[in-house]
């Protein structure tokens, strides 16, 4: 092989590690969200929000004990990464309670505790999760009970139910008619780092193509099948680490 056509090769597999670098570390940072308005849904994209006194009169409060626990069944429009609840408390007091998840079956797929000093004041509580996402068009089951049953100062906010995606409110009685639990979920915007790197891996291997194509041509490659069985290695070995590292950001 010439020095020339070597050369190319090797610059371009470096470039390719360079800017794949630098698009997996950018996509590191903290994700952007948005808010899919489950509560009180907005019939377009430029439909204004609810303002939080625009809802307040439409919400009524029931506490979260022990004797008082709600299942709230819905479908996951996107991938959610976090959700906002509609809570208040009875008084200052500290106290710990669990969001939990659970698949149709029974299991659980997701429990997080949160603290009454994290609840807003006015408006939604929102809650990330904790290195879990729920899947997209999947039902589960939202659960929130107290961390321990010998207090509760919480009040769970309910509202008139004009979702679709939403299949019903239970307690312990039964279905509760017409009413849901005042929620919105939260998912991540597109990934489009992973979509420039997937651009830039089909640029990276087009590019390689090129100048071993012209190389062969040219007669500067004198061992094709070798040549074209590393670069082929070399590529794959590349891109399975890449996705192994995307994998963390997108699964």
């Amino acid at each position: 092989m010439k020095k020339s056509t070597f050369l190319h090769l090797i610059i371009t597999v470096i470039i390719y590690c360079i800017l794949s670098s630098v698009i997996l570390l950018s996509d590191k940072k903290e994700p952007n969200r948005l808010t899919f308005d489950i509560a009180f849904p907005k019939a377009n994209e430029e439909e204004p929000d609810n303002t939080p006194e625009e809802i307040e009169s439409q919400v009524t409060y029931s506490p979260v004990n022990e004797a008082n626990v709600y299942t709230q069944i819905f479908y996951t429009p996107k991938i959610i990464t976090g959700i906002e609840l509609w809570l208040r408390t009875t008084d200052d007091t500290s106290s710990i309670y669990t969001l939990a998840f659970f698949n149709p079956d029974g299991t659980l797929a997701h429990s997080q505790d949160f603290y009454t000093e994290d609840i807003s004041s006015g408006g939604y509580t929102t809650i990330i999760f904790k290195d879990f996402k729920l899947a997209e068009g999947k039902q589960y089951n939202l659960v929130i009970t107290p961390k321990f049953t010998n207090f509760s100062n919480l009040t769970l906010g309910l509202i008139p139910d004009n979702a679709t995606w939403t299949n019903g409110l239970y307690d312990r009685t039964g279905l509760i008619e017409g009413t849901s639990i005042c929620f919105n979920l939260i998912y991540d915007y597109q990934n489009w780092g992973f979509i420039n790197w997937m651009t830039l891996t089909l640029i990276c291997v087009f590019t390689l193509i090129y100048f071993t194509n012209k190389g062969i041509k040219q007669k500067r490659i004198t061992k094709p099948k070798l040549t074209i069985s590393a670069l082929a290695i070399i590529v794959l070995v590349l891109i399975t680490g890449f996705v192994i590292g995307y994998s963390k950001l997108i699964i």
